[in-house]
This record gives structure tokens, sequence and C-alpha cells, in this order.
């Protein structure tokens, strides 16, 4: 107990300072969040655009305990998430942790949103304490930081973004990298080094950054590197070298771990892939990071705001970087650091985070490091941007070195500490005042509406059918999102909402897009309602859920329902808004057993799903063509897969035109397992018929060009076309396709 007791003493400014900061976060977030209206047990960015996403993660977590799977999306099938990654395991260790104690999806999400603030605002200011500053001037950039227009403005829609708490740790390992501080101790005739206490730290938050978000661990990675690059310059210490190569070997590591599902998977659903012009689009802009922010309080600024919003170009997700005045003021001393050179001594933590801040910047901005590394290397990351949760807490490196050199002349004297501390909570408001706006704020009111209506309609659905049905969904949409097949101010995610406020039922949506699941669901979609009902009895589907705002043509969603319901001989079960129809299946199923016999049913059934294919490799994203037909590019190799779902061996053909483009003049060798044949190719298009007989589980087709390459300003290297490819099933008389028109064509 007595050394208990020593040890709070001891520590015990520490501790004040941490409850303290964690105590000031937690009350600006209940004022500036406005939580007395907020209803935990409701998403706060309920109806937000891609907020849906992000709830789909967590329920899925709290069913499964991962995200990798979904067996009740992508029905009558299920939805594999493996090829696009949107959550590693620190956040789903962290909501499954949170799961023990809460037992909502909804609640667990707005407590993971709201404990980042003051987690944040902590873990700040440790890594502005172990970089040499006093808790006074630590304090209130840290809580600045928490509270960035990022953090407020992406809040629970972009959740895995806004939760960056991880950032200030990750730059503290950058800048002891940078500072030549020794992670690891090498002694003469051992063949380990010792691990510094430095090191140790430096190693947990390597293993946390590369289980946190795939973006933040990408833009970890090169902050390292750089800080190795220049500890190097400033020292040619070879040894510092090697601690760098130890955190950026961790960070791999981990973060390969963790995609490691997504990386042995990859290119098999090519139409997730990116293309490398997008790192243009979502650039940081030096403009964006000085802006105020959208709404803010004052009208000039927010008009000026708006009028740049409205009138520039490339304005998007990049809207949130700004940085607000303190920090903006930080990001500008830094600049000034590397240009200038001052009489007065500045510190070489300062000197340092110059350095990699400007290093982030040439990474983010318009045609900078992030766009070469795009198309020299993978185009994955497209959203450079985001790399504003680094450049911020740099900027707040600076903005407390000033406050600090303030704090050593105030102290001499009782009114300069009175001062300071009045200049330290003016500071504080009027920093927190610029951050952050009252349309920030949700409007928890009109959320608990739409989503106790939204759960009262899906929950009728749910009583009115039996355990584990699969209800088909109209329209058909792939996941992830194509914005272009639904209306502007619709999000292809609030088709979620079906799985979110149901705990049994299967839904149609959640296909991965070019996957097989979404080649049937898509077919069947396209059926007028006479041919559709027979097939979707017969695939196990128990009804029919439209949400009606996301058709782009309203007369024909209308003459659809109004075709169901003359087909169905019922009307449809509607939410309080009129926006949600469901029309149960279970009368037309038993007309249909009736019409075949329970025998001739079953037998049908069992026939399904239909014949299925999808790209493996060799064929690129579509063009669509003047006439409506979609081209598809193929490279020397290319490589198709049948699937067959069913038990029995099935009968079908792959029909298209193989060419159809100027210089493409030979033959392609096609294999089917040991047999093959030689098709003709040429400019202007040959017909391709090829007759299959398909086993249970998947068959590989195989193209070989016998062509010469397409000439083309640069890769991939291209030979020949496939134009409109279909695949009918002879059991089922089903056609189906991989065609999609693509967000990048």
């Amino acid at each position: 107990m007595t050394a208990l007791r020593g040890w709070f003493r001891e520590n015990l400014p520490e501790l004040v300072a941490y409850a303290g900061v964690t105590l000031v976060a937690i009350t600006i977030a209940v004022v500036v969040l406005d939580l007395r209206h907020a209803d935990l047990a409701v998403p706060f960015s309920y109806g937000a655009f891609d907020a849906y996403e992000v709830d789909e993660l967590f329920k899925n977590v709290q069913e499964t305990g991962s995200i990798d799977t979904n067996p009740r999306l992508g029905a009558p099938l299920s939805t594999d998430f493996r090829n696009d990654p949107q959550m590693l395991y620190l956040p789903i260790l962290s909501a499954r942790f949170l799961f023990l104690f809460l037992h909502d999806y909804a609640t667990v999400l707005n407590v993971y949103f709201l404990l980042s603030f003051p987690l944040t605002a902590a873990l700040a200011l440790y890594a502005l304490r172990a970089l040499g500053f006093s808790y006074v001037a630590a304090f209130v950039p840290a809580v600045l930081y928490a509270f960035l227009p990022y953090h407020l403005l992406r809040a629970e829609d972009h959740l895995l973004l806004s939760t960056y708490f991880l950032i200030p740790p990750v730059i503290l390992v950058a800048l002891w990298l940078a500072g030549g501080r020794a992670l690891f101790h090498w002694q003469a005739g051992k063949k380990f080094p010792t691990v510094t206490r430095e090191g140790a730290v430096a190693i947990l938050v390597c293993v946390l950054l590369g289980s946190d978000h795939a973006y933040y661990a990408f833009f970890g990675l090169f902050l390292f590197l750089l800080a190795a690059a220049y500890a190097y310059v400033a020292s040619g210490n070879r040894r510092r070298l090697a601690d760098a190569a130890a955190a950026i070997g961790v960070t791999f590591l981990t973060l390969a771990l963790n995609l490691s599902d997504y990386l042995i998977r990859r290119g098999t659903t090519l139409p997730l892939s990116r293309a490398p012009r997008e790192g243009e689009f979502y650039v940081l802009k030096f403009i964006q990071l000085i802006l105020p922010i959208p709404s803010h309080r004052i009208d000039a600024f927010a008009h000026f705001r708006h009028y740049y919003d409205a009138t520039a170009p490339l304005v998007n997700e990049n809207s949130s970087v700004s940085l607000g005045i303190v920090g903006s003021l930080g990001f500008l001393l830094l600049l000034a650091v590397l240009i200038f050179r001052f009489r007065a001594r500045i510190s070489d933590v300062v000197k340092q985070s110059a350095v990699l801040n400007f290093g982030c910047f040439l990474l983010a901005t318009g045609g900078g490091l992030g766009s070469l590394f795009n198309y020299a290397v993978l185009p994955d990351i497209r959203s450079y941007n985001r790399i504003v949760v680094y450049v911020a807490f740099l900027s707040f490196i600076a903005v407390t070195w000033v406050l600090e050199k303030s704090r050593v002349r105030l102290t001499a004297s009782r009114n300069g500490r009175s001062l300071g501390v009045a200049g330290l909570t003016l500071l504080l408001v009027l920093g927190i005042a610029d951050q952050s706006s009252p349309a920030m704020v949700p409007d928890y009111a009109q959320n608990a509406a739409v989503y106790r209506s939204d759960r009262a309609f899906v929950q009728a659905i749910e009583r009115s059918l039996p355990p584990a049905a699969a209800v088909f969904q109209l329209p058909h949409v792939p996941y992830p999102a194509l914005p272009f097949l639904v209306p502007a101010d619709f999000s292809p995610y609030w088709l979620f909402k079906g799985y979110l406020h149901s705990e049994r039922l299967r839904w149609s949506y959640g296909a991965i897009r070019g996957g097989e699941d979404d080649a049937w669901l898509r077919s069947l979609a396209a059926l007028q309602p006479a041919q559709l009902l027979p097939k979707l009895v017969l695939a196990g589907f128990e009804g029919i859920y439209i949400d009606r705002r996301a058709y782009n043509d309203q007369h024909a969603e209308r003459a659809l329902e109004a075709a169901l319901s003359k087909a169905m001989r019922e009307t449809p079960l509607e939410s309080n808004d009129h926006e949600l129809a469901f029309y149960s299946l279970d009368d037309f199923r038993r007309a249909e057993v009736a019409r075949l016999s329970a025998a001739g049913f079953d037998r049908a059934s069992a026939l399904m799903p239909p014949l299925l294919m999808h790209v493996v490799s060799g064929c690129y994203y579509q063009e669509p063509q003047p006439d409506g037909r979609s081209r598809r590019w193929c490279g020397k190799h290319a490589v198709i897969a049948i699937s067959n779902l069913t038990g029995i061996t099935k009968n079908g053909n792959l029909t298209g035109v193989i060419g159809d483009g100027p210089d493409v003049e030979g033959t392609i060798s096609v294999r089917l397992g040991s047999n093959s044949a030689q098709l003709h190719a040429s400019p202007r298009g040959e017909r391709m018929k090829i007759n299959l007989t398909i086993p249970p589980g998947t068959t590989i087709l195989d193209f070989d060009a016998n062509v010469p390459e397409i000439a083309t300003p640069g890769p991939p290297s291209l030979y020949f076309f496939l134009v409109d490819v279909k695949l009918f099933d002879a059991t089922t008389g089903d056609s189906t396709d991989f065609y999609l028109p693509d967000f990048y064509a």
C-alpha cells in the first residue's frame, strides 16, 4: 500500500494532466456535438451517404466476429468481403471488446466514435510530452488536434478514418527516427540487440499501425522512410537506418498479415481495382488546408468557403482537410522554417517536423509523389488528402513549440502565469469554435424518426417470413457502390437497411460487383415480372423488397410495381414514408408448387443457380460502346472461371464477339480442360460460340492470343477484345454475364 501511495504521489502531475485532457475532451464533445439530444441506440450519421457501409461492418462484427464474409448478404449465396478490405484488426478487436458490454451495433458504433475524442487527445498529449514539451504547452494543442474539422466532418460517415487516435504516437516514432534516437542497442559479442524503452514503444505502435487502417499504415511507412533518410543525411549513422528498417519491417509485416486474404486474392475481382488517375482526384490542396471550414460560424468566412467549393475544380472528400486557424499557423510556421533562416534558435524537433510535413505535402498534393506511386507501382491508394491527420499533428507540434517558448517567458512572474492560463483558455475556446460548427451536429431527431420507421417496416417483414428467409432487393445495385446507377440524392449503401434492422433474414444486396452472385442477381433483375417471379421462388427467395427512391427512372419503377401487383394479385406492404415496399412470394410459391408438383419444384430448384462466370485474370475494365454493347480489353493470356454451384453436370454455351478493334487480326486459342479450339479474331469482330459441359465446381477457360499487340500509349499490353459475352445455361434457360457499366470507363 505504501509503495502504491508513493507511486501515485510521484506520478500525480501526469495523472492529473491525462485525466484533465480526457475530461476536457469529453466535455467539448458533449457541447460541440450537442449530445444532450442524442440517442446512443441510433447511429449518429444514420442517413448519411456512406454511413450504412460502416453500420454493416459493425453489425457483421457483432454477428460473426469479423468482416471477412457475411452469410446474410448477397442472398441466396453469401458475400465475401476479402477482396475489398475496409476494416483491419485494431477496430475489429476494439468493437468486439465493446460488444462484451453493449449488445447493439448502433450503440457500439456511437461509443467507439465518442471514445475517439478523449483517446486522441490523451495520445496526442503523450506524444508531445515524449518530444520534450511541458504539459502546459502541450495541453491545448492536444485537445485541438482531437477536434480537427476532419474528425467532425467525417464523423461516423467515415468512422474508420475519423478515429485517427494512433497518428500522434506514429509521428512520435518518426521523429525519434529522424532525430537519431536509438530504438535498439547493439553490443559487441551479442547476436541480437537490446530493445530500448523507445524501441518497445515503437514496436507496439508499428504493430497497431499495421492493424489500424491501410491508408494510415501506408502514410506511416512513407514517414518512416523519410525520417530514416533525414537521419542518415544529418548524421551519417547507419545504425539509425537499421532502427528505421525495423520499424518499417514490423509495420509492413503486420499490415501484410492483416491484408493476407486480399493480397492472395488480389486481381480475382477486377472491377474493384483502382485506376492510377484517381490519385489525381482526391488530392491534398494547399488552399484547402488554410481555408475556413464549411458553414463557419463567421458568415464572411462561410460565404468565402462556399464560393470556393462552388467554383474550384477537384472539390470532393478533400473538403474536410481544413486545419483551422491555429493549425494553419503551425503549418505556415513549418513552411517558413524550411524557407527562411531565423536568428532565433529553432528546435530540432520543429526542424524535423518541417521536413516531414513538407514530405507529406509532396506525397499528397496534385501531381505529387503519390501520383508517381500510383502510376509506377500500385494504384490502390487514391485518396491522398487523408494524410491531413499527419500534416495536422506536425503543424500542432510547431504550435506547441511556440507555446513552450511563451511559457518560459510568462512563468517568470505571477501575473505572467495568470496571463498565460487566460491566454491558453482563450486559445482553446477560439480554436474549438473555429474548428467546429452547428452544421456538424447530427440531426438526432430526424435520424431517430427515420431509423424507427425503417426498423418497424423491416421487423414487420421479418415477422411475416420464416427464419433465414431470403429477400430479393430491387433495383439490383452491386457492392461497392457505383453512384451513377442510382439518383444523385440516393446512396447505394442505403440498401443495407434491410440487413441492419433484421436479425434472421438474408438479403440480396451486398453482392460484390463483377462476381458470380452479382452476375446472377443482375440477370434476374433484368427479367420482366412474368419471367422473374418463377425464377425467384426456385432460387429460394421468399419476398421482394423495393426501394422506390433508388430508381433513376421513376416511371419504370411504377410500371414494375404495377406488373408485380397484377402478377401476384396483392398490394405491397409499405413503410410509413411510402419509400419502401415489400411483396411476399408465399402465395406465388404455393402456386408454382401446385403447377410443377412438389417433386418437380424441388428438381427445378436443385438446378439453381445457373452457370456463372467471372474474370480471373487478363481481361480489364470494359468500355461502353455507342451501340449499347460493352467491350472488354484483354491481354495475351486471359482466364475466365465458370462456376457450377449445383451437384449436377450442366450443358451450355458461351457466346459473344471476339476481336472488334483496329489491328486485331489472327487467331485465339481457347482451352477448356483437355479440349481446345481456334477462334478467328478480326477488326470487324467475329461471332463466338463455345459449347460447354461444366461439372460441379469451377472450370477454367483459357484464351491465348496469336495476334499482334495493339498499340496503346501505356500499360497494360492489349491484344484482343471480348464484346457482349453471355453464358447460357441450357438446364435453367438463364443467360448471365460479367458485364456492368464501369465507373472508370
